[in-house]
């Protein structure tokens, strides 16, 4: 592994007899990184020498330098690399500027073997640069991906099958006094996570305002975008990875209107169209090659119309040779029946839903894609400190637990969070704190379900709520005649499972407690015929009923 370290010093502003005074965007970079300190440093699997190796699913960078005049690189150049990779494929993707003279190319090869590449570009010192990489086979498991034989759940690019485990950071790549809200809070909240076992967050690019490096654009009207903003989003990301946890990365919220005190930009503020499909396509060079998907907007439908994110998805789609995940975030709406045939949608939908919960999942699973409810929940979320709980399904264990259930039980995936962590510890009282005692409770509960479904062959199983009689909540899933899960609650009474007019076998039963993560070995089951499950209370309880060799 090589490290890379970036540092940056104050920039006097010198006046030259003769010229005007010229506050290039290098200047009010350095600027701006002064005040948070300055240095930027990070970690990742890279290569950055033409013709030495590079793993299969690890990052090959080369940075390479511009020399033609320019006021504003950003715009004024484009520059993308073509690679071919052993089996004579080509893949493309841009350029992206990294600040004064330099521009770099990042890929994840996917294939062992001798590759080799060329940049065509509107600059004479990058058109016509070419190289070589050497790929070697490793132990990389890759980015995620859909199931190419199960449309409904997720695998590493290995097919490593993914249960997919989210929470929320909305201002992951900020920083906060206030909030104790940094760098090092950030890897620390990362390493917590990881512990429970999260693989994958969501965060919002634009949302945060500043990070160590300055503000994401010197000046959003005049696209001077801030490279070392974007240099410590690679150093957080980086750390993400290499704790195995996937980030989504928001391009932008629609409309963040009465909710930029903290300098946060949204899709309103670009100057057009074309400034928002240029950074589309500067995000997708700059993180495609990592283990990332895209979001094209936060609560997409609260400004503009669908074809501006229309063309956003597919500026991501053509610039991402990577094919990472792309979905599109609705408010009060669901985006996938608005999206649905765009080739860009990856998911379902990615919902922000606060009730239904369970039925709701369910209506979209028509398009043979994962569903994901992204925000249901923000665990003792009091925005106001007034000790009243703001946030449906969000007031007790009890209530978060039930809901997040009644999700997985449809077949979809969720994204919890924390009400000291989600954003960034802004909106509940207290700083940014990933190690506070009251989430203590929520915190030990979903790892109980991550852990019963991973268990689990849970790729195989749908919905087949069909399969029950009995009464209150009662939901299943099942892989018909192999594996069946069954979800029940508020009733304490018994509940009737067909197995689905199977031939007959024996399958061994289970009673699981979601409040404690213990099993229970109930009598083994024969037949073909409905079984009888008694749960012990009216309190939450599954069983698991697996077919035996």
């Amino acid at each position: 592994m090589e490290k890379y370290s970036y540092r940056f010093r104050d920039t006097q502003i010198v006046l030259r007899m003769g010229l005007a005074l010229i506050f290039s965007s290098l200047i009010w970079g350095c600027i701006e990184s002064a005040e948070y300190g300055g240095e930027l440093s990070g970690d990742t699997v890279i290569s950055n020498q033409t013709g030495s190796e590079v793993p299969t699913f690890g990052i090959f960078e080369k940075a390479f330098e511009h020399t033609g005049n320019y006021s504003n690189p950003y715009t004024q150049i484009t520059a993308k690399a073509t690679f071919r990779d052993p089996k004579g494929n080509t893949q493309m993707i841009p350029l992206f500027w990294n600040g004064e003279e330099q521009w770099k190319v990042r890929l994840s090869p996917n294939l062992e073997g001798s590759w080799a590449y060329s940049i065509s570009s509107n600059d004479p010192g990058l058109n016509g640069q070419t190289g070589s990489l050497a790929v070697v086979k490793s132990a990389n498991q890759g980015g995620i991906q859909i199931m190419e034989e199960y449309p409904y759940h997720f695998e590493y690019q290995d097919r490593t099958p993914f249960w997919f485990f989210g929470d929320t950071n909305w201002q992951a790549f900020g920083i906060n006094r206030r909030e104790n809200l940094n760098r090092e809070s950030y890897k620390h909240y990362i390493d917590v996570r990881a512990a429970q076992g999260f693989n994958y967050i969501h965060s919002n690019l634009l949302k945060p305002g500043k990070n160590e490096g300055g503000s994401a654009f010197h000046r959003l009207r005049g696209e001077r975008i801030n490279p070392i903003f974007w240099q410590e989003v690679d150093t957080r990301l980086q750390y993400a990875n290499s704790q195995d946890i996937t980030v989504m990365l928001f391009l932008a919220w629609a409309n963040l209107t009465g909710k930029k005190a903290d300098g946060a930009k949204d899709w309103g503020d670009f100057p057009d169209n074309n400034a928002r499909l240029r950074y589309a396509r500067y995000v997708a060079a700059r993180y495609s090659a990592y283990n990332v998907a895209f979001n094209v907007a936060g609560e997409w439908n609260e400004f503009g119309d669908k074809a501006i994110y229309e063309a956003i998805g597919e500026t991501i789609e053509s610039n991402d040779p990577h094919n990472r995940i792309i979905a599109i975030h609705p408010g009060s709406t669901q985006s996938v029946e608005e999206f649905a045939h765009n080739s860009w949608l990856s998911l379902g939908d990615y919902q922000q839903n606060y009730k239904s919960l369970h039925n709701k999942i369910l209506a979209v699973r028509d398009h043979n894609k994962p569903v994901v409810n992204a925000e249901y929940a923000y665990y003792l979320r009091d925005r106001n400190g007034d000790g009243d709980i703001d946030k449906q399904n969000s007031r007790s264990l009890e209530e978060i637990r039930h809901a997040t259930w009644d999700i997985v039980m449809a077949g979809g995936y969720f994204v919890t969070g924390w009400g000291t962590t989600y954003h960034g510890g802004y909106l509940d009282p207290g700083p940014f704190d990933p190690n506070a005692s009251k989430n203590h409770d929520w915190e030990e509960d979903v790892q109980h379900i991550h852990k019963f479904f991973t268990e689990l062959a849970w790729w195989k199983l749908n919905p087949h709520n069909e399969l029950l009689k009995g009464s209150g909540p009662r939901y299943a899933l099942a892989e018909i005649g192999e594996q069946y899960v069954v979800y029940t609650r508020d009733s304490g009474k018994r509940i009737l499972l067909s197995l689905g007019s199977q031939e007959a076998s024996a399958y061994s039963v289970k009673l699981f407690n979601p409040r404690t993560g213990a099993y229970a070995s109930l009598a083994d089951y024969t037949g073909n015929d409905s079984v009888l499950l008694s749960p012990p209370d009216s309190q939450d309880w599954a069983f698991v009923l697996t077919k035996k060799d």
